[in-house]
């Protein structure tokens, strides 16, 4: 048997007298620093002759000295460790409000189904607070579980926790190197394999080619190619319904400008392929256009313009690397297709609000397919993959509305807010996104193509398809 150490993470709201707790640690631990530096120690047992007695004036349970002299213990070797490659490295202080302790603290679980942490803040005084089902239902799970650990910022509890787990022996390794062009995966066994990926975003091209006959096409990597589909990825402009955007991507495939624009490529759509609204999720509450001031968002394209119009900061973050860059406060919000995207790079896990109905827009992809291919079948054969369109869109808009329905009772369960942006406040957005579609016209008449036109068939399409 093996023991795995995890943690279990949730938001919470701390009480004025946890606040003091969290603050006497932060100041107990940079005190045990500036103790160390001057003492010229960083072992646990020297740091704690030389700082236990000193931290005696901190009017907390005194369990919590250790557990402060141990957190600057590892802060110090870190420093002492940096200190060698980089001399002139600045000296550790703990800035943030903190509490870390393995004493103190017990889970305490109801008969109703309710559970609670429960901290000591004083001698025979304790704070309660209470646990999502989320962290309950991992903390439930079977025998063998030992709380190990607590830690506590102004915002979050992360509890730490051993299991016993049966070993097992792996049949072999797997090493995968990911690169901008390609993938390259490696095994223990000798096998090597290397995916390319150089023309992932050049599908169209190999379409026209003849490279192959179909591919997923959206717009917004092929702006100088397909100028005008582009219409669709204006910011705030497309329905909410995952229905009535494939209507309208169909109709305006068969505009008469954008079949020109195809037949260029020696393209045609053959399904279309609407995703849902983007929303943002992340650890700054918004909840009126205002908010977004000087917040970090992980957006890009017409959608930043829009944001960045109330003051919010764009970034550009790949979106394997969204998790880490929220992690670490590189970004404070992420804009996904929601909800499935927000789930599938587990950011339910480091976040704190759901801003749902704020609908920024959509991307405008389609299965597109060659013409030549398409020539080559019967006038059968071509009914009957149009007669799909319309049952295929409607799986996949289902299988969207059941993700939907799963994300939003396991966000609930962790206890993230979920905001609804109200009609009001995005309607603020909508009005400043219509100065940028106009851009967009604007753009498009200067190189001679009926921008205006086929934003005014657009839109009537939106309204013919959304009553």
């Amino acid at each position: 048997m093996l023991v795995a150490v995890k943690s279990v993470k949730q938001n919470y709201t701390p009480s004025e007298q946890l606040l003091d707790l969290l603050n006497d640690f932060r100041l107990m631990v940079n005190d045990c620093i500036r103790i160390g530096l001057k003492e010229n120690v960083t072992s646990l047992k020297s740091l704690s002759l030389k700082a236990y007695r000193q931290l005696s004036n901190y009017q907390v349970p005194t369990k919590y000295r250790l557990c402060a002299i141990s957190t600057a213990a590892g802060m110090l070797k870190n420093y002492r460790k940096a200190s060698r490659k980089k001399p002139n490295i600045k000296t550790p202080y703990a800035r943030r409000l903190m509490l870390t302790t393995c004493y103190g603290f017990k889970i305490e679980k109801e008969e109703d189904g309710d559970g609670w942490l429960r901290l000591s803040v004083r001698p025979r005084h304790y704070e309660y607070i209470q646990l999502n089902q989320h962290t309950k239902g991992v903390l439930s799970a079977g025998q063998g579980l030992t709380v190990r650990s607590v830690c506590l910022t102004t915002s979050t509890i992360s509890i730490s926790y051993s299991k016993q787990t049966n070993e097992i022996e792996p049949a072999g390794l797997l090493g995968i190197d990911r690169n901008l062009d390609n993938i390259t995966v490696a095994t223990s066994s000798g096998e090597d394999i290397r995916f390319d990926l150089s023309k992932a975003t050049e599908i169209i091209d190999g379409i026209k080619g003849g490279a192959f006959e179909a591919g997923l096409v959206c717009a917004s990597y092929y702006p100088g190619k397909l100028p005008l589909y582009t219409v669709l990825d204006l910011a705030m402009l497309t329905p909410d319904d995952i229905m009535a955007q494939a209507r309208v991507q169909m109709a305006v495939a068969e505009h008469p400008a954008i079949a020109q624009e195809f037949k260029r490529w020696n393209l045609r759509m053959l399904l279309p392929g609407p995703l849902p609204q983007y929303q943002l999720m992340g650890k700054r509450r918004i909840a009126r256009a205002e908010d977004l001031k000087g917040v970090r968002i992980r957006v890009s394209g017409e959608m930043a313009r829009v944001l960045e119009d109330y003051g919010a900061v764009k970034s550009l973050v790949p979106a394997p690397e969204t998790y880490t860059s929220l992690e670490r406060g590189v970004v404070d919000m992420i804009s996904f297709p929601s909800t499935y995207a927000f789930a599938s790079y587990r950011l339910q896990e480091i976040s704190k609000y759901f801003i749902d109905k704020i609908s920024l827009g959509t991307q405008p992809c389609f299965w597109g397919v060659s013409e030549t291919a398409w020539s080559k079948l019967s006038p059968a054969q071509q009914k009957l993959m149009l007669d799909l369109r319309e049952p295929a869109t409607q799986a996949g808009a289902q299988a969207y509305a059941a993700a939907d329905a799963k994300n939003y009772a396991d966000w609930k369960a962790r206890g993230i807010e979920i905001i609804d942006f109200p009609a009001a406040e995005r309607a603020k957005l909508t009005a400043n996104a219509g100065k940028h579609w106009q851009e967009w016209v604007q753009d498009k008449e200067k190189k001679g193509l009926p921008g205006k036109a086929l934003l005014e068939f657009v839109q009537a399409k939106i309204k013919e398809h959304t009553k």
